[in-house]
């Protein structure tokens, strides 16, 4: 009875405080773009979520422990704090920081008899999915850990992805979930698309490199032995009775010109396959940009995480 009490406080509470909120026309767009339920956005103006600058959101959202990867948004004092990333290559993507704000209020307005209840559930899911959240969720402390894994879960997985329970709690906020997974996918999608195409440019690089090592030492191996067996030839030649007949004379060098056309065309392959190669460079260093221009677009504090690979 507390309990229906208290929650009916807190809703009442929060509908006070919401009803001042007025969002900007940006933050307008991606509140309705969520589409939340009467309950999720109820909760959402309640914490007064602003789109911010880098200076102002790092502010807010760095002050307290550091995160390996950058952060998009923050939930602090019951406030919601969202980073205004600037990049039309990432539609969805501040929907998505939203959403995972919005559920870490959710959880915060839950008690923790609500809370435990979820574990079990929360946590079969992302065994289900850890390859995709391990990464992230390694940077979370064991107070932090449900807490983090509730908004992860809530904000990137579609409801087929989830069990039942989980459908029910994250339906009071959402009108759609897989709404909001499709925004997550839609961003995500062009992070996953450059990183794999690095991985493919970096093994074909990696290999063609092996070829290039493997045929330099047999071109030059050639080589040595051509300029060997040429001197030894011209130096026959200069000799009398260096030859038995003229056909034994015409036979070597003959060969000798076979194999000088043989190198040649070695010679012609090594060379295609080192511009094959450092087409293959120049085009990795072009994506590593493009992935260092995303993620410089998402990160407040701007540090490039690629490299370039010398040719």
């Amino acid at each position: 009875y507390l309990g229906i009490v208290f929650g009916g406080l807190t809703a009442i509470s929060d509908a006070i405080k919401g009803s001042k909120y007025q969002p900007d026309a940006e933050m307008a767009r991606v509140i309705e773009n969520d589409q939340f339920t009467k309950v999720g956005e109820r909760n959402l103006r309640a914490t007064y979520p602003e789109l911010e600058s880098a200076s102002d959101f790092n502010q807010h959202c760095y002050s307290g422990a550091e995160r390996e990867s950058s952060v998009l948004g923050c939930y602090s004092s019951d406030r919601i704090y969202v980073y205004d990333i600037d990049n039309a290559e990432l539609d969805g993507i501040k929907e998505t920081v939203l959403a995972h704000e919005l559920l870490h209020a959710v959880w915060n307005r839950m008690s923790y008899k609500e809370q435990k209840a979820l574990y079990a559930d929360l946590e079969s899911t992302y065994k289900a999915h850890s390859n995709e959240m391990s990464e992230h969720m390694t940077q979370y402390s064991q107070d932090e850990y449900y807490d983090e894994l509730h908004s992860i879960i809530g904000s990137q997985l579609s409801e087929s992805d989830m069990t039942d329970a989980l459908q029910k709690h994250y339906a009071k906020y959402f009108t759609s979930q897989d709404l909001i997974a499709n925004y997550y996918n839609s961003y995500n999608a062009k992070f996953k698309a450059l990183e794999q195409k690095a991985e493919e440019l970096s093994a074909q690089i990696e290999q063609h490199k092996a070829e290039i090592e493997a045929l330099t030492n047999q071109y030059n191996a050639t080589y040595e032995a051509l300029v060997a067996d040429v001197e030894d030839f011209n130096a026959r030649a200069n000799r009398p009775n260096g030859f038995y007949s003229r056909a034994q004379f015409d036979a070597e060098r003959n060969q000798l010109i076979a194999r000088q056309e043989s190198l040649d065309r070695m010679y012609d392959q090594l060379t295609t396959l080192i511009d094959t190669t450092n087409s293959l460079v120049e085009q990795y260093n072009n994506n590593a940009i493009q992935i260092g221009d995303l993620y410089d677009s998402v990160n407040s504090r701007v540090e490039k995480p690629s490299s370039m690979i010398e040719e």
